[in-house]
């Protein structure tokens, strides 16, 4: 597996890079263990829904963070090196085309954009794929790790999961999200929980961190989205376009600028949609959602503790 090209900061410290992979087999993953009628069919592509497609972006990155935590915890994991980077593996990929007029490049059709922010990696490893082996490799023991497998499931669903959006809107969530990753570096995890009453205070904590790092704090991920906006408004910056003619995928009039514009107003309004989708799929939701997780996570450390005393 190849890795991709660290990313160097000012001052001089590196950003790992997250190893690469090839797009696609998830599917086929969750199938492996009995979970292959999980549904990715999501679509974006009406600007009323704007504020879904951000909240659900939210809480999909919310649970990606709880899952990684929950696994490193079920298998006691006393050492490792977490990297995290861009999106390495999905369950489609669209179908989209480009074209040059005007001095401009027009996109037509529609992407796969991931749903979560961030993919992690242990140990160079990529995190849903190092769950998998966990959990096949306790199954060649002959261990029955229901429990486990949950878990794994859900990780891999949350890394795979996409949503069909226009080609303009990915292109450019690809910028900002690249722009914050810089930053992301901070939310790599330093220690593991002792207990599962420890675990289920860490998630809740974890949940806000992603909420303060995506939504409360400025300079972390929607300041990105302001000075890519500012640049396209200067001319110092090519704008992705959506093809005029192409109506199934044309929102914000398929230009960057007004997609971006709206995103910031979403984020930015106390009293926008999106807070009030976020806070019914995360901030309501945030001590049960780290009770149930660290629950089964407690559950899979046990199936793997019998595992090895058998």
């Amino acid at each position: 597996m190849g890795r991709s090209k660290p990313v160097v900061l000012s001052g001089g410290a590196v950003l790992l890079g997250a190893p690469r992979t090839a797009r696609g087999g998830i599917l086929s993953d969750l199938a492996s263990i009995g979970s292959g009628s999980v549904n990715f069919v999501r679509v974006f592509n009406r600007e009323d829904e704007l504020p879904t497609h951000l909240a659900r972006r939210i809480a999909e990155t919310v649970r990606k963070r709880q899952l990684l935590f929950s696994l490193l915890y079920a298998e006691q994991r006393e050492r490792f090196s977490v990297q995290i980077g861009g999106a390495l593996v999905q369950d489609r990929s669209g179908s989209s085309s480009s074209s040059k007029r005007d001095g401009k490049t027009w996109l037509s059709g529609s992407q796969a954009g991931h749903i979560a922010i961030g993919t992690y990696s242990i140990d160079g490893e990529l995190f849903c794929a190092q769950a998998l082996r966990v959990l096949r490799a306790a199954a060649g023991r002959g261990g029955d790790c229901p429990r486990l497998s949950d878990l794994v499931a859900a990780s891999l669903a949350c890394d795979g999961g996409t949503e069909l959006v226009p080609a303009f809107v990915n292109q450019s969530s690809g910028k900002f999200e690249t722009s914050a990753m810089r930053y992301m570096k901070g939310l790599t995890p330093a220690w593991i929980a002792p207990d599962q009453s420890a675990l289920e205070r860490q998630l809740a904590a974890e949940a806000e961190r992603v909420i303060d790092f995506f939504v409360t704090k400025q300079r972390t991920f929607i300041a990105g989205i302001d000075q890519r906006l500012q640049a396209i408004r200067a001319g110092s910056a090519t704008e992705y376009l959506q093809e005029p003619a192409d109506h199934a995928w044309l929102i914000f009039g398929g230009e960057e600028r007004r997609f971006l514009a709206a995103v910031l107003d979403e984020l930015r309004d106390p009293g926008s949609r999106f807070r009030r989708e976020l806070d019914g799929l995360v901030l309501q939701n945030i001590t049960p959602d780290a009770r149930y997780w660290a629950g089964l996570a407690q559950t899979a450390r046990d199936e793997l503790d019998t595992l090895a005393a058998a």
